[in-house]
């Protein structure tokens, strides 16, 4: 089974954890998907 995950960019970060704290929905207008897998990369 595949395992999937989000890293987020420090600013990412700080937004989401603004939202979260007010209560409000959080709005993306750009992501990235992508797959690493290449040796090493962990």
């Amino acid at each position: 089974m595949q395992n999937y995950f989000v890293l987020l960019t420090k600013v990412g970060q700080a937004r989401l954890s603004e939202v979260i704290a007010a209560g409000e929905q959080l709005n993306m207008s750009h992501i990235k998907l992508g797959e690493c897998n290449q040796p090493g990369a962990e």
